[in-house]
């Protein structure tokens, strides 16, 4: 059984689009919407339609003029076979379709399903292991519905195949977690980063909800100094990101090639602190946390050196609004040897100072080959990193300017309070040493 979205009425009429298991559809007029109209009185990126285990859920992403269904005004719902959603003077309406025969569900049928919705009827039609709304209209992930098995991924021949539509053409890396292809995108001609993650890095349902509600945050933002998502979702078992990429080198690169041996450049370390400082400035204004700062996550372009943080699909809304969490409490995300003190004590609640030091402990790697606090265990590194203290760069390398190395000192304070308090306030402390210094 295959879902549609198709387009009944406006400048778009005719175009039809598949909708597919664990993939976000992004519907407006933007040049990287999945389903891309024409329509002026649609906002750039106007709504989101996910198909989650057989059903199907739309979410207003915030457009200028909002989203009927129905002829009524939406924010978050399910939508069922038949049912119309107007977008600026576009009506889409959503189809099933089986391998013998299309058709839509009978308006008494809806009817049935809207008042069991409400508690007025029994939902005789739908399966009741289906997964049930939160209150603010969000899909939770239940029970699955039982269905045939299906092909899997195989992940390992992947190059020089299709997955959905991107071309796939080299492995780029293989962190812990999957594997990163270098692809190409032919609907917009551009090549991307694929990045296919293991099927149990997700561990269950629930953790690839969480993975949807990541992407749902960080799929629409832009910023220079920010690796652009373009699309994720999951189909055949597997999770998958595509995103923007960067033709150069991370900075773990960066220090395995140039060393500490090469003496590495401690005005790299000010270029790149600078730009990361600029994508964290951004994030913080729109109260996401990184939490997943490392040398293998900065990009530097080898066109122009700018400088690109990846990796914010990690993210959590750290701000008191009730956003829900995207990591388990007490879930440890990235490389323990660039986490903060609070991030693996678990004493205090996490702010924007986590991320400091997170970057400070990457910029202390640039300047000497080595993260700040290494150990034979990750035990031993944790309790290094929580009550121990790093040895002051100039002991290694000696050229590095005292100003720099007290300002990455600080950014390795134990105590939050005793870190600069603020992306933006570290960007002008970088200004300022940089012009001390002349870099």
């Amino acid at each position: 059984m295959n879902y549609f979205a198709n387009i009944i009425s406006g400048p778009n009429v005719g175009q039809r689009r598949e909708l597919t298991d664990h993939a976000i559809l992004v519907v407006g007029r933007g040049d990287d919407c999945d389903l891309r109209l024409s329509d002026p009185s649609v906002s750039r990126i106007h709504a989101r339609i996910t198909l989650v285990d057989g059903h199907v859920y739309l979410e207003d992403a915030g457009s200028r003029w909002g989203t009927l269904v129905n002829n009524r005004p939406t924010e978050n719902r399910e939508l069922f076979p038949g049912d119309c959603v107007a977008i600026g003077d576009t009506q889409l309406r959503l189809e099933l379709e089986s391998p013998l025969v299309t058709t839509i569900a009978p308006i008494h049928k809806r009817i049935l399903r809207t008042l069991a919705g409400r508690g007025r009827a029994p939902r005789r039609d739908v399966d009741q292991t289906q997964s049930p709304e939160r209150a603010d209209g969000a899909p939770t992930i239940s029970r699955p519905r039982r269905q045939p098995a299906s092909k899997t991924v195989d992940v390992a021949a992947m190059v020089g195949k299709k997955f959905l539509r991107y071309r796939v053409e080299s492995i780029i890396a293989r962190p812990h977690s999957g594997i990163i292809f270098q692809a190409s995108d032919p609907r917009y001609a551009r090549p991307i980063a694929l990045k296919i993650f293991r099927p149990d890095f997700f561990h269950d349902r629930q953790g690839a909800a969480r993975f949807l509600r990541a992407m749902r945050t960080t799929i629409a933002l832009e910023h220079e100094n920010l690796v652009r998502v373009y699309g994720a979702g999951r189909t055949r078992g597997v999770c998958f990101i595509a995103s923007e990429f960067v033709a150069g080198e991370s900075v773990s690169e960066m220090i395995r090639r140039i060393g500490v041996a090469g003496m590495l450049d401690w005005r790299n370390a000010i270029h790149v602190a600078k730009g990361v400082a600029e994508a964290l400035e951004f994030a913080h204004e729109l109260n996401i946390l990184h939490r997943n700062i490392g040398p293998s996550n900065i990009l530097v372009r080898k066109t122009d050196r700018c400088v690109k943080l990846g990796d914010l699909m990690f993210a959590k809304a750290f701000d008191n609004s009730g956003n829900e969490r995207i990591t388990r409490p007490g879930e440890v995300i990235g490389d323990l040897r660039y986490l903060s003190p609070e991030q693996l004590s678990g004493e205090q609640p996490l702010d924007a100072r986590a991320d400091i030091y997170s970057l400070g402990a990457a910029l202390y790697a640039i300047l000497t080959g080595r993260p700040p606090f290494e150990g034979g265990t990750a035990a031993e590194i944790i309790r290094r990193i929580v009550t121990g203290s790093p040895q002051p760069p100039t002991k290694v390398h000696l050229a590095v300017p005292s100003q720099l190395e007290g300002l990455v000192l600080r950014m390795l304070a134990k105590r939050p309070e005793d870190r600069p308090d603020s992306a933006r306030a570290l960007r002008q402390e970088l200004e300022r040493v940089s012009r001390c210094c002349g870099a």
